[in-house]
């Protein structure tokens, strides 16, 4: 995938980097404290999956000095072309400064002509506590799929462990843990049809000093 064959939805602070990578030598780094950004990969507009699922390796910047970060991983489904019409389902994790997991959710949102609509979510402090443990930057696999069933719409998420030896040719899927399955109900018509995927990803902090969130080897399943 080369990056202009993706299309910025919204955010803008970000950037290739070759401080980190998984395969090769290059990531995708989600820039200090500017929030998500979310993106999609220009050609699923001409497929235009209606059911689709982000799996990527990510990893954790530096603590920071003061204060906290709030990381997101996620996904954009359903894009519509030319209009701010979409599906989101990501990831929220909260690190304070001695490196402890203070809060996470999985979050499901409807977007309509840019306006947020619906929103739902479901707390996964604990369950981040278990199978993370604390902040490493160390990376780890992470899948995330949003979906239709009946008149629902569905937005389930799965995390790894860490992974000390990361190896691009074997992602660990059978050490996915189920984090959350998060329903709207119903669907909003406006989503009843296909459109474009791809990643959301960055972090938001009250201090300017945390480190980034870091994405690589990124793939697109529907």
């Amino acid at each position: 995938m080369a990056f202009s064959d993706w299309e910025v939805v919204y955010g803008q602070d970000y950037e290739i980097t070759e401080e980190r990578a998984v395969h090769n030598t290059h990531s995708i780094k989600g820039c200090k404290t500017s929030g998500a950004c979310g993106m999609v990969y220009k050609p699923t507009y001409n497929d235009a999956p209606l059911n689709a699922e982000i799996r990527t390796w990510a990893s954790f910047g530096a603590l920071g000095s003061d204060g906290y970060c709030t990381y997101y991983i996620g996904m954009i489904a359903r894009k519509q072309q030319g209009a701010d019409t979409y599906a989101q389902s990501y990831l929220e994790i909260e690190i304070d400064v001695n490196g402890n997991i203070t809060a996470g959710e999985v979050v499901l949102q409807t977007v309509e002509n840019g306006n947020l609509d619906l929103l739902a979510g479901e707390d996964v402090t604990s369950k981040l506590q278990n199978i993370l443990g604390s902040h490493s930057q160390q990376w780890f696999w992470f899948k995330i799929k949003i979906y239709t069933l009946g008149e629902q719409l569905y937005g389930k998420a799965y995390i790894t462990p860490y992974i000390s030896n990361p190896d691009v040719n074997n992602p660990p899927e059978n050490q996915l843990q189920v984090l959350a399955e998060v329903e709207i109900t119903p669907e909003p018509d406006y989503l009843k049809s296909g459109g474009a995927c791809g990643v959301v990803f960055g972090n938001s902090s009250d201090v300017g000093d945390w480190g980034d969130i870091y994405v690589d080897w990124t793939e697109i399943w529907y």
